[in-house]
């Protein structure tokens, strides 16, 4: 599973960096074989002199075989957004793993319990 953190207008302390890494990898770790690249892009939409809901945070995940999986929050403080979406992305990631699971599953032949 490769980690690729942008940023655009956004100074991304060290601390910062380490603790979406670490947030990310917690997330997803359950699903690690399932996820090829996680790519983390934090924007500063307003620009440095603004206030208010600024900070953009979207997470793209490519899933083995599937169609990326996006999740976007938006905060006036970056690790909030980090930890909100964090916080969201391994329920999202683990529902699409499952459906494709099930996919699989009964594409092979099994039945449905409630079919049988």
């Amino acid at each position: 599973m490769r980690l690729c953190i942008h940023t655009q207008g956004v100074v991304l302390p060290e601390a910062l960096r380490r603790f979406a890494s670490e947030k990310l990898n917690v997330a997803l770790d359950r699903l690690s074989g399932s996820v090829q690249e996680i790519q983390l892009h934090l924007n500063d939409t307003n620009g440095p002199n603004r206030s208010g809901p600024d900070k953009s945070c979207r997470v793209i995940v490519q899933i083995h075989k599937q169609k990326p999986l996006v999740l976007e929050d938006h905060d006036s403080n970056l690790g909030l957004v980090i930890d909100r979406i964090t916080d969201r992305l391994g329920a999202a990631v683990s529902r699409r793993v499952d459906r494709l699971r099930n996919k699989q599953r009964f594409s092979m032949g099994d039945t449905p319990l409630s079919q049988e």
